[in-house]
């Protein structure tokens, strides 16, 4: 507090004000004398011994090591970088440059990107069915008035409506009940 501020307290305010200050320092003196207990305490702990595997249960491995030079240490012998070779002719090939630094955004010319890391991406084309729509043409003979209709191409029976390959791979990966695109009742 500054004078102005005690000049404006009365007697009573000022009394108590003393006797706060007084419980103040008599708090902050009990802590200094507990704390500088506790730095003479840590400070004989400092001059103790160190602890070693002759004066304590350390055992030996943890001991001081006896000063040996330095051995240099032996290269390790490692393998050649391998990676797969590129293909000679890609299907597909991806030019992929940037017009500016990510940076700082400085513009950049064809002559300032010579270095090229390539590399091929491999990948499986997608998996799809091979679908024929089989036309068979039909209609009514004019001779005998008989409707007639061209044969089933061979491997393609009307009432089927998958091949061969697909049932077996339906067969293969469904449960042992009868398959839905069979056309036969069950």
């Amino acid at each position: 507090m500054n004078r102005a501020a005690l000049l404006s307290l009365s007697h009573g305010d000022l009394i108590a004000l003393v006797q706060a200050q007084q419980a103040q320092i008599e708090a902050q003196a009990q802590q200094i004398s507990v704390l500088t207990a506790r730095i003479v305490e840590l400070e004989g702990r400092l001059a103790a011994p160190a602890k070693t595997p002759d004066n304590s249960s350390i055992p030996p491995s943890k001991g001081q090591k006896s000063n040996l030079p330095d051995r240099p240490k032996k290269p390790r012998g490692g393998h050649p970088g391998v990676a797969r070779a590129l293909a000679e002719h890609p299907d597909r090939i991806i030019e992929a440059t940037l017009a500016a630094c990510p940076h700082c955004a400085h513009a950049f010319g064809p002559a300032d990107l010579l270095d090229i890391h390539a590399y091929d991406h491999i990948d499986l084309p997608p998996l799809r069915p091979i679908v024929t729509r089989v036309n068979r043409h039909r209609g009514i003979c004019s001779c005998c008035q008989k409707r007639v209709g061209a044969p089933a191409p061979e491997g393609s029976r009307p009432a089927r409506r998958s091949g061969p390959a697909f049932q077996r791979s339906s067969s293969t990966s469904m449960s042992p009940r009868r398959s839905v695109f069979s056309a036969s009742p069950g």
